[in-house]
């Protein structure tokens, strides 16, 4: 999504990991692993067992089964696939649209959101697989709720539920004036000068 704005762009989350990744694919996309001869099952190995490889963020998720954090050596069951190659070529294509971005490890509550900001947030999805650190859904909705913001979205899903998405709208506000959305699910290019970008995972 915030590759769909211009101007100025934060991208935050609470896990060091992420944001090393993201600036590892923005800043450092020609050291990272090209094929599965650079980085190897083994390599991947030592990723639970040290800090020392300088790209474990993006390691531990962009070579991790599903992308979850250390989930295990990606693999086919023919073992045929180079996903190292693959996680590189989605890397080459993601890393313009991250240039210009601020990426910044922080919690939402201490986030310094700037006036006239689009807000897109990305929180843990209520009883479905869960995560390495608890979160706290009421005091996340009622962080939502105190922004100066105009129709606020979330795209959620629930185990159990047979529809796969759905959308909540919290309530209507105005930010500065201006028609901002908190979580927005469509193009953002016209809504306003900045966009950030939240995600819990």
């Amino acid at each position: 999504m915030i590759d769909k704005v211009t101007g100025n762009r934060l991208g935050a989350d609470v896990n060091p990991y992420v944001i090393q990744a993201l600036i590892d694919i923005r800043d450092n996309v020609d050291k990272l692993p090209r094929n599965n001869l650079e980085f190897t099952e083994d390599d991947y190995k030592q990723l639970r067992l040290s800090d020392d490889y300088p790209h474990k963020g993006y390691a531990g998720f962009a070579l991790s089964y599903g992308g979850k954090w250390l989930g295990g050596w990606c693999r086919d069951g023919a073992g045929r696939r180079d996903y190292v190659r693959e996680a590189y070529s989605n890397a080459l294509t993601q890393s313009g649209k991250l240039k210009g971005v601020v990426l910044k490890q922080s919690k939402y509550q201490e986030l310094e959101i700037p006036y006239n900001s689009i807000i897109y947030c990305d929180p843990p999805y209520q009883d479905t697989t869960s995560y390495k650190d608890s979160f706290d859904h009421e005091q996340f909705w009622d962080w939502c709720r105190n922004m100066r913001c105009s129709t606020s979205w979330r795209s959620r899903t629930k185990s159990g539920n047979t529809t796969a998405t759905s959308h909540k709208i919290i309530h209507t506000r105005h930010i500065g004036g201006a028609q901002a959305p908190l979580f927005c699910i469509l193009p953002l290019d016209k809504w306003g000068k900045h966009a950030i970008i939240i995600s819990y995972r």
